[in-house]
């Protein structure tokens, strides 16, 4: 999200940079502000540095470190790239380039606590239905009515994606793996409960959205306003499905301690709803909004190369299986985590990203050579594929999968050196879409084309 922030706009920064309310040019010298931890890369992105070096100082305590300064020109617009990756020590800083100086930052362990904290109260801000965190609630106490048939169920609960207050299943249902996984792996000291109440606000409208036979249901949430809005008992995203259903086996894992009851009922309903997934197969229909809310008609075909065997699917079923290997120890998960995870693996292109940077991404289907779509469903495979590898290290498959990895991580190293702010891309074409930049032998574009 930081160098999404950074990487916005060069030309925006430049006209900032001339701005006469920024006598001080702050700026011209970017610096990620959350901070970073004593190990982590540094970088520094300075827009027309008056001098091709920069200097790092310390609060109070003077000059800490120097370099010089790259100047990165390919994609985006060009800036100076500095690199202090060698500065450790714990600290308040900033940076100084000639006479332009950057906000300050810090080095410290802790540097992601406040974000991390920062972006729990925005989940209880963002609350629907009768909470007392919402920023307007109570507010859609009435969700739901079924479009088809203008009965009403009780869908009340979730959060809001968004200022547009929808609650889309394909969205929001991140969070669940966000919060969950925090609470897990990284268990702070300044939690007291609140992680996995957050989770548990949430997770009520998913599991109010999955039908009796497991299907996640759909919604778009329409009208806009504070009042009821429709659902559709029709299959959401395929996407979405393995999303949810990996959040209820990480919410299993959370509440296994905390409250058995509740851990089950979230397992009971990840298996269902794999049952439901897994099963498709050839009666799987190709996703379509049931109404395309203004200015998101780029929902139209978003999720075309969504559909069992896609590249999408075995990358899903990888991350989902995988949470379900963790929360139910000894079931078949583990397999079927291996055989997504192998078919994935086959559907990545040959060729060594370095002289192709396109051959690292994968093909839609076997059979098919596009390679359009949205990466973040192949991010959470390959996080499976990750924690598959850790978990059966003499697997026959093993090699496959660290070459599959492998590749995906040179190409990302090779496109974050085209541009000074570390962008890699989001989205790869074969075809240009319009305004897509070349890359090997096929297209991509940094930021998605959301119209």
């Amino acid at each position: 999200m930081v160098l999404l922030a950074l990487g916005g706009s060069v030309m925006a920064e430049e006209r900032l940079a001339t701005d006469p309310n920024d006598p001080m040019n702050l700026h011209r010298v970017l610096i990620n502000h959350v901070g970073f931890t004593p190990s982590a890369g540094k970088h520094v992105v300075v827009i027309d540095p008056p001098e091709p070096k920069f200097s790092v100082y310390q609060q109070w305590n003077g000059e800490k470190f120097s370099g010089p300064l790259i100047k990165v020109d390919q994609d985006l617009g060009p800036g100076w790239v500095g690199d202090f990756t060698a500065l450790r020590d714990e600290g308040v800083y900033f940076i100084r380039c000639g006479g332009l100086n950057s906000h300050p930052f810090t080095i410290s362990k802790t540097a992601y606590e406040m974000p991390l904290r920062t972006t729990l109260i925005y989940f209880n801000w963002q609350r629907c239905g009768d909470s007392r965190s919402g920023w307007n609630t109570p507010c859609h106490t009435n969700d739901g009515i079924l479009a088809d048939t203008g009965a009403h169920v009780d869908l009340a609960g979730g959060w809001h994606q968004s200022g547009d207050l929808r609650k889309w299943t394909w969205g929001t249902s991140f969070g669940l793996l966000g919060l969950g996984m925090t609470d897990l792996k990284r268990s702070p000291r300044w939690d007291s409960g609140q992680i996995a109440e957050e989770f548990r606000w949430g997770n009520q409208y998913f599991q109010k959205m999955v039908r009796p036979d497991g299907c996640l249901m759909d919604t778009v949430n329409m009208p806009l306003g504070w009042g009821p809005r429709k659902f559709y008992r029709q299959d959401g995203t395929l996407m979405s499905h393995y999303v949810v259903m990996a959040g209820q086996a990480i919410g299993a894992r959370m509440f296994a301690k905390k409250d058995p009851a509740y851990s089950r009922k979230c397992l009971d309903l990840a298996k269902q709803m794999w049952t439901y997934s897994a099963g498709l197969g050839a009666d799987f229909k190709l996703y379509r909004l049931p109404e395309i809310p203004a200015c998101h008609e780029f929902l139209a075909t978003a999720f075309d190369a969504y559909y069992p065997g896609s590249c999408f699917d075995q990358a899903l079923k990888t991350y989902a299986a995988m949470r379900l290997a963790e929360a139910e120890p000894g079931g078949p998960w583990l397999d079927q985590a291996v055989q997504a995870a192998t078919a994935l693996a086959k559907l990545q292109f040959d060729g060594d990203p370095t002289l192709d940077p396109a051959t690292a991404c994968f093909r839609e289907a076997p059979g098919k050579n596009s390679l359009n779509g949205f990466n973040s469903s192949i991010a959470l495979g390959l996080i499976g594929m990750c924690d598959l590898i850790e978990r059966n290290p003499g697997h026959p498959a093993l090699a496959a999968w660290r070459h599959t990895v492998s590749k995906v991580a040179r190409q990302m190293r090779i496109m974050s050196e085209r541009n000074p702010w570390g962008l890699v891309p989001c989205i790869w074409y074969s075809k240009d879409p319009g305004g897509g930049r070349k890359g090997g032998s096929g297209f991509y574009r940094c930021l998605p084309a959301l119209a």
